[in-house]
């Protein structure tokens, strides 16, 4: 399979494509895509799409109000048109990099699933990755291509927390990375199937952790490794 992957500088993009490169031919972009021009030439050739750019936003290097406007501009512009983009080529699906700070605006005693209401903070790291949701989401309700959303936690290595409180936001990289393959070839109905959308949440399996990934176990056949115990 030809794929794209954006946000590829980013641990995140590097754990997906030492994943992925023995079995797909791969095509990086080091930080977002933007203008439309930008995408049309992205996804020539290209099966299917790995959207990082908007979780791993490591590629912005301006600071304050500039960082945040930009964060906005990659996650709504940018994602619009490499979507529409992808739409207009034919490539059969999307795995869309979100994050769980989406729905971590709920008390901390509560348990969220899927089924729970995004309730994003008011700020460019949260409203950037539920923004780039809702046009994923919209275009599976019109086109024909999948879309399958991933809301990652907090990106680390297990070995460099040890010895730190446990975050109920921590994913490991490998898992995230693992997530992100299963989804490239998880069953997403018939190409003629409108509104192939798929959300999972995917953070450590841990005992204290607020995100239940049951539902990404049994629809991805995932399976995390690392619960930092």
């Amino acid at each position: 399979m030809h794929i794209l992957i954006t946000g590829a500088a980013t641990p995140l993009g590097q754990a997906v494509a030492e994943l992925l490169k023995d079995e797909h031919a791969l095509k990086f972009i080091e930080g977002a895509v933007v203008e439309e021009d930008e995408a049309t030439q992205a996804v020539k050739g290209v099966e299917a799409i790995v959207h990082l750019a908007v979780v791993c936003p490591d590629h912005i290097t301006r600071q304050g109000e500039e960082r945040e406007q930009q964060l906005l501009d990659h996650a709504a512009r940018g994602t619009y048109n490499l979507v529409k983009a992808a739409v207009a080529a034919d490539v059969e699906r999307i795995v869309y990099g979100s994050s769980l700070c989406v729905v971590e605006n709920y008390p901390p005693d509560y348990v969220v699933t899927e089924n729970w209401k995004p309730r994003p903070n008011p700020e460019a790291a949260s409203l950037a990755p539920f923004m780039g949701e809702l046009i994923c989401r919209e275009f599976t309700n019109v086109e024909n291509i999948a879309v399958i959303c991933l809301r990652f936690g907090v990106i680390v290595r297990e070995e460099d927390v040890q010895g730190q409180p446990f975050n109920p936001l921590w994913v490991d990289v490998r898992d995230a990375a693992r997530a992100v393959q299963l989804a490239l070839t998880v069953d997403v109905g018939k190409s003629t199937q409108h509104h192939r959308w798929r959300l999972w949440h995917i953070s450590a399996a841990h005992p204290n952790s607020r995100y239940l990934v049951n539902n990404a176990k049994q629809g991805l056949k995932w399976e995390p490794k690392y619960d930092f115990s």
